[in-house]
């Protein structure tokens, strides 16, 4: 399906078929797509709309293409994963945290499905509102000053749900970029020293992925979802 990409007065990305009545809204871009959009580069864009089962999968916009898995929806878990707020075995050799034991290797969605469970079951609320407030702060302030502020933060007893956003964070972005963990394991040292204006690009877009399936998941949870296993 053609059609033209835009953004609306609320920040919106909607998609307006080439076929739609002048006045028609549009359908709403899928969120794992929408954080990758830039309203200077790609607003009012023609591009390739391709859906399965109804649903949007994928974007084509001149020469990139911008997909989501079609699988995922928010109230359910990614096929195959197990719904437990307990330790998920990783598979062999893939990287992982002491502490929570997660895979931060592999598909992003599946990443952030484990780090929802654990934020769901250390105060669902708490965790859901700091990761709307990061993907906020990276919009403002850039990845590195937000991961200084939720690093210093994380110290803080009270604030236990930054502690584990920044270990969920710093985890997925070490699995994609290992200069970030480097000799001394600091990884805003590490970030600050050792990346480059390309690579810091390429991992806040990372990073605004990542956060924005953590937010879908994490705001989809129930009580439910943390006390059963698959």
């Amino acid at each position: 399906m053609m059609a033209t990409l835009y953004c609306d007065n609320k920040g919106i990305w909607r998609l307006k078929p080439d076929t739609a009545d002048t006045h028609a809204k549009g359908e709403a871009v899928p969120f794992g797509i929408r954080d990758l959009l830039d309203k200077t580069l790609h607003h009012e864009k023609p591009c390739n709309v391709e859906k399965e089962n109804g649903q949007i999968i994928s974007l084509r916009i001149g020469g990139e293409v911008f997909s989501v898995s079609p699988h995922l929806s928010l109230r359910h878990a990614p096929a195959g994963s197990r719904v437990n707020a307990g330790p998920i075995a990783p598979a062999e050799g893939a990287q992982k945290t002491a502490e929570n034991d997660i895979e931060f290797q592999g598909e992003c969605e599946l990443v952030a499905w484990q780090c929802a469970v654990r934020g769901a079951s250390s105060g669902k609320k708490d965790y859901t509102n700091a990761v709307k407030s990061l993907q906020m702060m990276i919009r403002t302030n850039g990845l590195g000053a937000s991961l200084a502020f939720i690093g210093k933060h994380k110290k803080k007893k009270n604030l236990k749900y930054y502690r584990l956003l920044f270990d969920h964070l710093g985890g997925r972005l070490m699995a994609v970029e290992p200069l970030l963990e480097g000799d001394n394991g600091d990884l805003i040292e590490n970030f600050r020293l050792k990346l480059d204006s390309s690579k810091t690009r390429v991992l806040t877009l990372e990073a605004l992925v990542f956060l924005g399936w953590l937010c879908r998941f994490s705001e989809g949870l129930t009580v439910e979802h943390s006390q059963l296993s698959m």
